[in-house]
């Protein structure tokens, strides 16, 4: 499991050192695949997401078999509360032996009340009751990042000058810096702003504390791009997203081979796989060929093709390097996610990918089940997510959830910062 980001010391450290982010080994509570039944000749499965959020379609999918010699006309419904748009039913022909995958889907109205709905999914005569827990379409979170900073040492610690991460604003999260001290910024190379503390002097035997809090709102989104203006995939500005860097090796003959073998056959008369098909098929290989395994650090996109196993920084780091083999800009985003099994918030990773000029969400563990279950997360983000950081990281910050430089003259003074970490729901 992750190590949990809530309510706990993230880390203390001496003297110049960084802090860097947690390990992330998250996936979410995902389908819920029922046992398969039997009536006469007609056996079936329903599988279903237990949760679901305003304002989506929730895709509840039957799998009907004809164990019979002669064909069956088979009727599927799926009856719910007046708060939920009626959902027509389907009638097909079965013929013997024949297998057969139905999907229907429940529209979940934007105003509906959070909370447990029941519904009842019937074939034929058969039904069979199912709970789907609706949750908010956006949520919003106090964020305290606030950092103590002491000089236990004989020293003057002077000029010190402390750098933190600015949450980013995204199609899917507005974030608002609501109490800090005078702050001056900067840019990194994935333009992330970067607060800057400056304290002219840290004595000998003190503490300095800098809060440091925000008010974040996240909205669950599903974003399928058709050819909305941006830059082309081989403008300058998408460089960075392009070429190899430290852990995705997409440049290795390995990657560039899976990539293209992710694709497909290649003669397939008429065949043209436009962006957004060649990132879908890129996301749906990589959860085929991985195993989840949490790791103890970071190994990369050629190690997890190698060995098929990771958590979600393998699996992200892979997807990514396959993208830009094919020419597709793709970068990570940091950040944490909420785990509703735990309670508890967690470090998580994944994936942006340029395609028809919009920046993509593809979280490739979100939605991954021990039981083999898989709900699509491409191209859909949840309110469950908060973004730390875009990009793998650059100058002044790096990969640190904060980084401290500072003077001092005779004996070096002995500096030690902790930061309490606390993500709070509002309301």
């Amino acid at each position: 499991m992750c190590k949990p980001l809530l309510s706990i010391l993230v880390a203390t450290l001496l003297i110049l050192g960084c802090l860097s982010t947690n390990r992330s080994h998250h996936r979410s509570p995902s389908t819920d695949l029922q046992q398969p039944k039997t009536r006469g000749t007609i056996s079936w499965e329903w599988s279903y997401p237990p949760e679901a959020y305003q304002g989506e379609k929730v895709p509840i999918r039957l799998q009907v078999v004809n164990n019979s010699s002669v064909s069956e006309q088979i009727t599927i419904q799926i009856i719910s509360t007046t708060d939920f748009p009626t959902v027509p039913p389907r009638n097909f022909f079965l013929a013997p032996g024949e297998r057969r995958e139905e999907t229907l889907y429940v529209v979940v109205p934007t105003n509906i009340s959070p909370g447990e709905y029941r519904f009842k999914l019937k074939l034929g005569e058969a039904s069979q009751e199912i709970k789907i827990n609706i949750l908010p379409k956006t949520r919003e979170y106090i964020i305290d990042y606030s950092l103590n900073i002491e000089n236990s040492g004989a020293s003057e610690a002077y000029d010190v000058k402390i750098y933190f991460p600015i949450l980013p604003n995204t199609p899917y999260q507005e974030a608002h810096l609501v109490e800090s001290p005078t702050l001056d910024y900067q840019l990194d190379e994935d333009l992330n702003r970067v607060g800057v503390v400056s304290l002219p002097t840290i004595p000998p035997n003190s503490k300095v504390r800098i809060p440091i809090k925000y008010r974040v709102k996240t909205t669950t989104m599903t974003l399928k791009p058709r050819q909305r203006a941006g830059f082309p995939t081989n403008s300058p500005q998408l460089s960075r997203y392009l070429a190899p860097s430290d852990k995705i090796e997409s440049d290795h003959p390995l990657i560039e081979k899976e990539a293209k073998k992710a694709l497909g056959p290649e003669n397939i008369a008429g065949r043209v796989l436009g962006e957004y098909e060649k990132a879908k098929l890129l996301y749906n290989h990589v959860r085929n060929i991985m195993q989840y395994k949490p790791q103890k650090e970071r190994r990369g996109a050629l190690q997890a093709l190698l060995t098929r196993q990771g958590d979600c920084e393998e699996y992200t780091d892979l997807f990514i390097a396959m993208a830009r083999s094919l020419g597709l800009p793709a970068r990570r985003l940091h950040g944490w996610s909420y785990n509703r099994r735990t309670g508890e918030w967690e470090g998580h990773a994944w994936a942006e990918v340029y395609v028809d000029g919009v920046w993509v969400p593809s979280d490739l563990t979100w939605g991954l089940e021990k039981n083999g279950s898989k709900t699509d997360h491409f191209g859909r983000i949840t309110a469950d997510h908060v973004i730390f950081r875009v990009g793998e990281g650059s100058p002044p910050l790096g990969n640190a959830l904060y980084r401290w430089e500072y003077k001092y003259q005779g004996e070096p003074p002995e500096l030690r910062v902790t930061q309490n970490l606390r993500i709070e729901p509002v309301g």
